[in-house]
């Protein structure tokens, strides 16, 4: 058996499972699951800027720029010039945006415990280990332009 094409097909799975129970349980809220992090983010740093949040989640501006849109469009965050750089606009949270990411925080919890239910401490830790290698495998590889 190839196990590293065997894992690879389970870790997509995983992944797509993932993200249809998040849609589920996301659905109510009328937010992409996708959005859930940018809002947890703002939480945790409201009055950050669109780079800010570009780098802590590793995509473009643009990519920023689309779902600051749409979460503004909904209601849960706001746009700001920044009172030293007019050039510099800030993003903070609205009420409902705080709301919103209170909610999805536990609904991310709930999920995480459906994910992990039934493993132990100790196989929870080693898990982690494994994936915290398989990430920084990957990150090693990209920063030194390797091929392999």
């Amino acid at each position: 058996m190839d196990y590293k094409n065997e894992i690879s097909d389970i870790d997509r799975s995983i992944h797509r499972l993932h993200m249809k129970y998040s849609f589920l349980q996301f659905k109510e809220m009328d937010i992409h699951p996708g959005q859930i992090a940018m809002l947890s983010t703002l939480y945790d740093n409201q009055g950050c800027t669109q780079s800010d949040m570009a780098k802590e989640h590793g995509v473009s501006c643009a990519t920023v720029g689309v779902s600051v849109k749409r979460l503004e469009k909904a209601g849960l965050l706001k746009k700001s010039t920044d009172e030293y750089d007019m050039r510099t606009t800030r993003l903070e949270l609205t009420d409902k945006g705080e709301k919103y990411a209170v909610m999805a925080k536990a609904v991310v919890d709930k999920i995480n415990d459906v994910k992990m239910r039934g493993f132990s401490k100790q196989e929870l830790i080693q898990y982690y280990g494994f994936l915290k290698r398989i990430k920084l495998n990957l990150e090693t590889t990209i920063e030194e332009g390797k091929d392999n």
